[in-house]
């Protein structure tokens, strides 16, 4: 763990964050469509199929980095907005996994 410019105890560096996101958001389509066979509509459609597992778990583990965000250290004026920005979506995208698609 490190301290962060603001002072606070950092367990990931916003670089180590990013780049895992990026990483499972280029990974994810493909996983689902490896395990959900070869005709997906969406990538969403892939939770009605044998890749639910993985789709759900990814975006939980998503939403997961997107709450320990805290924006860039380097950009003290946006710094705010994406903290405040990353916890909302980070719970939202939490939510709406957890509910799945009960509201059918």
């Amino acid at each position: 763990m490190r301290v962060g410019s603001n002072g606070v105890t950092q367990a990931f560096s916003y670089h180590t964050i990013r780049g895992l996101v990026g990483l499972i958001a280029l990974l994810i389509a493909g996983v689902a469509a490896i395990l959900s066979g070869p005709t997906l509509g969406s990538i969403s459609a892939s939770y009605h199929f044998d890749a639910q597992d993985v789709f759900v778990g990814s975006l939980f583990i998503v939403s997961a980095f997107l709450g320990a965000y805290n924006g860039s250290p380097h950009a003290t004026e946006t710094h705010l907005i994406e903290f405040i920005a990353s916890n909302n979506n980070s719970k939202a995208s939490m939510g709406s996994q957890l509910l799945g698609d009960s509201w059918d």
